[in-house]
């Protein structure tokens, strides 16, 4: 386990019961660069060198948690983590992204969060 970071290996994926199952694949989900230098930039899910998502609540290390590749990332963005995105290929450092800014499969702003 890396640094502080939490392993989800001893959590369970959160549910939602009031609303129905999303299907988005985690490839699918990216965001837009709204200021900056690289603003206009489109960002996408960033993948950690040990193989791993890591979403959290806050910016802080205690609240991030790795979420392994093979696991949706949908659920716990519906349940309110923001996500670690970056520009793809670009080097950059991964910014924390809040879910209502992260557009799914139909290219539209709409929200994953209902």
């Amino acid at each position: 386990m890396t640094a502080g970071y939490e392993s989800t290996q001893e959590l369970r994926q959160p549910t939602n019961h009031r609303s129905p199952p999303l299907q988005v694949a985690n490839e699918n989900l990216r965001a837009t660069l709204k200021r900056g230098d690289g603003a206009g930039a489109t960002l996408r899910p960033h993948v950690y060198g040990g193989g791993f998502y890591v979403v959290s609540t806050s910016r802080f290390a205690r609240d991030q948690k790795q979420v392994p590749l093979n696991e949706p990332l949908a659920p716990w963005l519906r349940q309110g983590f923001k996500l670690r995105m970056s520009p793809a290929g670009s080097g950059a450092g991964a910014s924390l992204i809040s879910p209502e800014n992260i557009d799914g499969l139909d290219g539209s702003t709409r929200s994953l969060v209902r």
